[in-house]
C-alpha cells in the first residue's frame, strides 16, 4: 500500500477506519491532523485512539460552527 511513499512529498489519508487503522500503525505517518466534532452522530466507524507514539502539536480551543447541519462545535 505503501510503496509509493518516496515518491511524494504528502500523502493524505481520507480512511475509512481500516485505512486510518493500517497507517497509523505503519512507521510511514509523520504528522495526524484530526479535527474533533463535539456532537452525537449514528455511525458505526470511530476513529482509533491514537498510538502514544505522536504528540500532540497543537489543539485549538473549541469554535461553534453555523455552517453544518446543526450547530456543532468543533477543534482540530
Amino acid at each position: 500500500m505503501f510503496d509509493i511513499k518516496n515518491k511524494l512529498n504528502s500523502t493524505w489519508i481520507i480512511g475509512g477506519g481500516e485505512i486510518y487503522d493500517e497507517a497509523l500503525k505503519s512507521n510511514y505517518v509523520n504528522n495526524v491532523y484530526v479535527t474533533e466534532i463535539k456532537e452525537d452522530f449514528e455511525c458505526d466507524v470511530f476513529f482509533s485512539e491514537l498510538p502514544d507514539h505522536y504528540d500532540l502539536k497543537y489543539q485549538s480551543n473549541w469554535n461553534l460552527s453555523k455552517s453544518f447541519q446543526c450547530d456543532c462545535t468543533f477543534r482540530y
